[in-house]
């Protein structure tokens, strides 16, 4: 059991990044000006990769074979949505999310948020794996208010667009996502993870009213 030639180098190549770097050379990837202001602000949580296998077990096998353990897979409704909306589908397609970890030789966590999407998806898999759309790196916020609006104020200042976000009630976490509007590489994405409810916060990011927690 093998993943698609493609889709084994792009992980090969995101493995590379989180098991052999720091956090603010992992940050560099995305904002080298300010990773430094990003990272002792944050912590680093997961890197993120959108792959088309012909079995998940294949996906897990590869991860294996580079020292990650899995998580079983969970439904995706997010990245299931954007995927059918980017490629013009009629029918949202079964999207997975595999969570994978390693411990380093320093007893450091390295985490790998992987979203699975079916092989039979050939045109959108052929464009995605170009786009790199949903592959990105997520640090984790100090839980204040003030620290979530200074580091956005960091990321935004720094050219990165607001690329949407939201509200998860079962994880009591707000989500931020950014992008570069003109990407230069594979990783263009910054998803920044806030413990709690920020309804003013999450409002201001996606320009909208504020929404109270249980209907988000």
């Amino acid at each position: 059991m093998v993943l698609p030639v493609l889709d084994a180098a792009r992980l090969d190549r995101l493995i590379d990044l989180v098991i052999g770097a720091d956090p603010l050379t992992i940050a560099a990837q995305v904002v080298p000006d300010v990773a430094h202001l990003l990272t002792p602000r944050s912590s680093f949580v997961h890197a993120a990769l959108l792959v088309f296998p012909d079995d998940e077990r294949d996906l897990v096998s590869a991860l294996a074979g580079r020292g990650f353990r899995c998580s079983l897979p969970v439904p995706s409704t997010i990245v299931r949505d954007r995927l059918r909306i980017r490629n013009g589908l009629t029918e949202a397609p079964p999207v997975h999310i595999v969570h994978a970890h390693t411990t380093l030789a320093d007893r450091t966590i390295r985490e790998l948020e992987i979203f699975v999407a079916p092989s039979e998806l050939t045109e959108a898999a052929a464009r995605e794996r170009v786009s790199e759309t949903e592959s990105h790196l997520a640090f984790a916020a100090d839980p204040t208010t003030d620290r979530v609006r200074e580091l956005c104020d960091v990321l935004s200042g720094d050219g990165m667009v607001r690329d949407g976000g939201g509200y998860n009630p079962h994880e009591n976490t707000t989500t931020l996502y950014f992008r570069r509007p003109r990407p230069t590489g594979y990783l263009y994405r910054i998803e920044l993870l806030c413990s709690g409810w920020y309804p003013e916060t999450l409002a201001d990011h996606l320009d909208e009213q504020p929404l109270a927690a249980e209907t988000a």
